[in-house]
């Protein structure tokens, strides 16, 4: 069992530092090689494609999971993890704009005039994308947060059906770094001055934050694996 343990503790540890990794590289790259940087994070480039991968496996992870609760007669868990699915997956194709750029298909007429990027996807119509950074901020805050909640003592009865809905504390930097870089921008924004980060820098906080929700879905998946076995 120590072995096992020993083995669970060192997941964590290393899931828990890959973002300050990948943080630490991105301004590396942004400072030593900008073209090469600026070409990673522009539109239908690795991280944009990144990004909406995660969310769709994400998405896959969820459906398979709600599928198990139905199994198990658990129907609210079930429909939760159904909205999941349907969040993650509605954000993933939002990402590459329902792959328009790689079907070559046009944007409809009645986004056309109301999208800021004329682009068929619904995050950038004029009267969503105001709203876009301040509902950003709180997803993920709330995912950098909410484990704090599980581990007060009064959670504890509620602890273990908790764990399927908050990530845990190692999966909380993916989504620190997505809301510290949304807040930084939005207030650049206000201000009117931009100090080293402009709203491009968005990409590899927005990867991460996918990325955070793909393990969350994956860890939550072999949990549930885990628990029927027993």
């Amino acid at each position: 069992m120590s072995g096992i343990a020993t083995r669970a503790t060192l997941f964590k540890v290393i899931v828990f530092v890959l973002p300050i990794v990948f943080v630490l590289f991105c301004i590396y790259m942004k400072v030593s090689k900008n073209d090469v940087y600026m070409n990673m994070i522009k539109e239908d480039a690795v991280i944009e494609n990144m990004t909406c991968a995660a969310y769709l496996l994400a998405s896959v992870f969820a459906l398979s999971i709600a599928c198990r609760f139905f199994k198990e007669h658990r129907a609210w868990h079930g429909w939760l993890y159904v909205l999941a699915f349907l969040f993650f997956a509605f954000v993933g194709m939002e990402e590459v704009s329902w792959g328009q750029r790689i079907f070559g298909t046009k944007t409809p007429v009645l986004l056309m005039g109301h999208n800021i990027q004329k682009e068929s996807n619904l995050h950038n119509l004029d009267i969503v994308r105001p709203l876009l950074g301040e509902a950003f901020i709180l997803i993920s805050l709330a995912g950098a947060c909410s484990w704090m909640l599980i581990r007060h003592r009064r959670m504890k009865s509620l602890r273990h059906r908790a764990k399927y809905f908050i990530p845990d504390w190692y999966l909380s930097l993916y989504f620190f770094f997505g809301a510290f870089i949304t807040l930084y921008l939005e207030l650049s924004t206000k201000w009117g001055r931009y100090v080293f980060l402009t709203w491009p820098d968005m990409e590899p906080s927005e990867m991460l934050v996918s990325f955070g929700f793909c393990l969350f879905m994956v860890i939550t998946k072999c949990r549930q694996v885990r628990e029927v076995r027993a």
